[in-house]
């Protein structure tokens, strides 16, 4: 009885055995004749484990192991084996919030700003896509919560110029309770800082883990 095997990879077909030149089987191992593969002459060898056999293209890459049916020694029928590709893990975390929050056809990067209102898309994953207006003189809004793949800075500056620059007075970082500068607070809610400078200017910066 002719043996036919047919290879699948991604639902195409790659390779072939013609019916009138089937490989033959021994003792649960099925021996493919380099000749009868129709893909352009591939070479084929024994595989690891019992019945298996490695197909190797023409152009000398492996195309993938296959196991005959079991109980091999009896699969006098031929079997058709499938190189199935590797399944797609969940989305989680930001990823996830994004292919739900974020229209297709948007920029759906961590650092991208979707819809243009000036909030990032980390920071909008965060809080929301809303912004964050402070309550009073050194008073602004904590994050409601701080998901797992993020890490939150809250910076302050004392002048929108080069010096002195943004430097963190709250961060969250990996998981652990929020650490606090000097003078720094968190109650209600809300972070206080008690800087008693002339002004200060606030941002929130949000990193992925």
């Amino acid at each position: 009885m002719n043996t036919r095997i047919i290879i699948y990879a991604a639902g195409s077909l790659l390779l072939a055995l013609r019916p009138a030149q089937a490989g033959s089987r021994s003792g649960g191992t099925i021996t493919i004749p380099a000749d009868t593969l129709s893909s352009g002459g591939g070479t084929s060898t024994a595989g690891s484990g019992a019945g298996a056999i490695t197909v190797t293209a023409s152009m000398g890459g492996v195309i993938g192991t296959v196991t005959a049916a079991s109980p091999a020694t009896s699969n006098k029928q031929g079997f058709i084996p499938q190189i199935l590709p590797a399944p797609v893990p969940p989305l989680t975390g930001y990823d996830l919030w994004a292919s739900t929050n974020i229209p297709a056809g948007r920029d759906a990067t961590f650092t991208g700003d979707w819809n243009g209102d000036g909030i990032m898309n980390g920071v909008a994953y965060v809080f929301g896509n809303t912004g964050i207006t402070p309550t009073g003189r050194g008073r602004i809004a904590a994050p409601p919560s701080i998901p797992a793949d993020v890490n939150v800075y809250l910076d302050r500056n004392t002048a929108l110029s080069a010096a002195p620059g943004w430097a963190a007075i709250t961060s969250w970082v990996n998981g652990a309770a929020p650490v606090f500068v000097s003078g720094v607070t968190l109650a209600g809610g809300e972070v206080y800082d008690t800087f008693t400078g002339p002004r200060a200017y606030y941002r929130y910066r949000v990193t992925r883990r």
